[in-house]
């Protein structure tokens, strides 16, 4: 993955690894392409701006190696505008992924481009779990500590997705439906949602304290 923002790499990391995908970073063009040239990948995620060598001239210089044309890029953009999408297609990207992106997406494309199966487990079955009402929800968040709950809201408030990634997966430490049920609010960018129900858990907890 080839990102300058060092979150938004740690972001996809956290979404990979878990599904054992082996990843490596770089932080921009010229890094990318030592990266390639001593790893050699299946797959790049490349971010297209970037300081120095941006990913459209990283992913040109890519291609023309030998056994470049092996690696599938994708780019990573935050651009609606055709005129770029066309450029990025041009520079010799295979796809690419809106940014920001939902979990599925990023999950759907990569079956896509490397032809693999997600074998069906433990995490699996959680995902697939019946949806928790907000109700259910609020109820199994007074179960989580405080701490958490705090870093939760706090998160959504700022819309930090990474930071949020962190919460639920201490969550899910402790109760994967309710993970579960908070990672499809996030995936929607119900921010508003998850804030709220982490702050109702949290007043909750203070009274029952107080009483």
């Amino acid at each position: 993955m080839v990102d300058n923002d060092a979150d938004n790499r740690r972001l996809l990391a956290r979404l990979l690894v878990p599904l054992g995908f082996e990843i490596r970073e770089a932080e921009d063009g010229q890094q990318a392409i030592a990266v390639w040239q001593e790893w050699r990948p299946q797959l790049i995620w490349m971010d297209i701006r970037m300081p120095g060598m941006d990913g459209r001239e990283a992913t040109q210089r890519i291609k023309s190696l030998p056994h470049g044309q092996e690696t599938r890029i994708i780019a990573l953009t935050a651009s609606s505008f055709e005129e770029e999408r066309a450029e990025i297609v041009a520079a010799g990207c295979d796809d690419f992924l809106r940014k920001p992106f939902h979990e599925p997406d990023l999950l759907a494309m990569i079956e896509r481009h490397l032809e693999v199966r997600y074998r069906r487990g433990e995490d699996a079955t959680t995902v697939a779990a019946p949806v928790l009402t907000t109700e259910e929800m609020a109820t199994a968040l007074r179960a989580i500590p405080g701490e958490t709950l705090r870093q939760l809201e706090e998160a959504a408030i700022r819309g930090d997705m990474v930071a949020i990634a962190d919460s639920v997966g201490d969550i899910r430490a402790v109760d994967p439906a309710l993970a579960a049920a908070l990672r499809r609010l996030t995936d929607d960018f119900d921010y508003g949602s998850v804030a709220g129900l982490a702050a109702q858990a949290l007043a909750t907890a203070t009274t029952h304290e107080e009483n």
